[in-house]
Protein backbone atom coordinates (compact mmCIF):
# COMPACT_ATOMS: atom_id res chain seq x y z
CA UNK A 1 0.00 0.00 0.00
CA UNK A 2 1.54 3.71 -1.06
CA UNK A 3 0.12 6.16 1.29
CA UNK A 4 0.53 10.11 0.48
CA UNK A 5 -1.15 12.90 2.48
CA UNK A 6 -4.76 12.68 0.96
CA UNK A 7 -4.70 9.27 -1.49
CA UNK A 8 -3.93 5.75 -0.79
CA UNK A 9 -2.99 3.49 -4.18
CA UNK A 10 -2.71 -0.10 -4.14
CA UNK A 11 1.46 -1.16 -4.57
CA UNK A 12 1.64 -4.49 -5.92
CA UNK A 13 4.42 -5.19 -4.32
CA UNK A 14 3.19 -7.99 -1.44
CA UNK A 15 6.87 -8.75 0.01
CA UNK A 16 10.38 -6.76 1.21
CA UNK A 17 11.81 -8.95 -2.03
CA UNK A 18 9.47 -7.29 -4.22
CA UNK A 19 10.83 -4.04 -3.60
CA UNK A 20 13.49 -3.61 -5.99
CA UNK A 21 14.45 -0.66 -8.73
CA UNK A 22 11.63 -1.33 -11.22
CA UNK A 23 9.19 -0.97 -8.39
CA UNK A 24 10.15 1.85 -7.11
CA UNK A 25 10.68 3.56 -9.85
CA UNK A 26 6.97 5.19 -10.01
CA UNK A 27 8.11 7.58 -6.83
CA UNK A 28 10.29 8.61 -8.77
CA UNK A 29 8.28 9.96 -10.94
CA UNK A 30 5.83 12.18 -9.03
CA UNK A 31 5.73 15.62 -8.86
CA UNK A 32 6.51 17.45 -6.47
CA UNK A 33 9.11 15.25 -5.63
CA UNK A 34 8.86 13.34 -2.20
CA UNK A 35 10.87 14.44 0.70
CA UNK A 36 10.94 11.49 2.32
CA UNK A 37 10.08 7.79 1.28
CA UNK A 38 8.86 6.20 4.47
CA UNK A 39 8.64 2.38 4.41
CA UNK A 40 7.02 0.40 7.41
CA UNK A 41 8.35 -3.63 7.63
CA UNK A 42 6.69 -6.23 9.58
CA UNK A 43 10.25 -8.45 9.92
CA UNK A 44 12.92 -8.40 12.52
CA UNK A 45 15.49 -9.36 10.15
CA UNK A 46 18.02 -6.65 9.93
CA UNK A 47 19.12 -7.97 6.54
CA UNK A 48 15.55 -7.10 5.07
CA UNK A 49 15.44 -3.89 6.02
CA UNK A 50 19.01 -2.76 5.06
CA UNK A 51 18.39 -4.67 1.47
CA UNK A 52 14.97 -2.42 1.21
CA UNK A 53 17.02 0.94 2.55
CA UNK A 54 19.68 0.18 -0.19
CA UNK A 55 17.53 -0.41 -2.89
CA UNK A 56 15.79 2.57 -2.47
CA UNK A 57 18.81 4.63 -1.62
CA UNK A 58 19.96 3.23 -5.22
CA UNK A 59 16.92 4.76 -7.22
CA UNK A 60 17.94 8.22 -5.09
CA UNK A 61 15.35 8.38 -2.90
CA UNK A 62 15.69 9.88 0.10
CA UNK A 63 14.32 6.87 2.30
CA UNK A 64 13.90 5.61 5.93
CA UNK A 65 12.75 1.69 7.13
CA UNK A 66 10.97 1.64 10.84
CA UNK A 67 8.57 -0.62 12.18
CA UNK A 68 5.43 -0.68 10.55
CA UNK A 69 3.40 1.32 13.67
CA UNK A 70 6.85 3.87 14.00
CA UNK A 71 6.50 4.32 9.85
CA UNK A 72 2.29 5.34 10.63
CA UNK A 73 3.58 8.11 13.06
CA UNK A 74 6.44 9.38 11.58
CA UNK A 75 3.94 9.78 8.33
CA UNK A 76 1.62 11.16 10.36
CA UNK A 77 4.03 13.74 12.15
CA UNK A 78 5.46 14.87 8.73
CA UNK A 79 2.75 15.30 7.12
CA UNK A 80 1.33 17.28 9.78
CA UNK A 81 4.39 19.53 9.44
CA UNK A 82 2.82 20.16 5.39
CA UNK A 83 6.38 17.82 4.43
CA UNK A 84 5.71 15.77 0.87
CA UNK A 85 5.95 12.54 2.42
CA UNK A 86 5.07 9.33 1.17
CA UNK A 87 4.52 6.06 3.43
CA UNK A 88 5.22 2.64 1.77
CA UNK A 89 3.23 -0.09 3.90
CA UNK A 90 4.54 -4.11 3.79
CA UNK A 91 2.96 -5.85 6.00
CA UNK A 92 5.39 -9.44 5.72
CA UNK A 93 7.63 -11.25 7.23
CA UNK A 94 10.10 -11.48 4.50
Amino acid sequence: MAIFPKTVMSWQVATAGEVTEQSLRLFKLLEPKIDLLVIGLDSNERTVWDRVLKTARTCGLNAEVLPTDHACSTFNFLNSEGRLVEQLVLLCKT
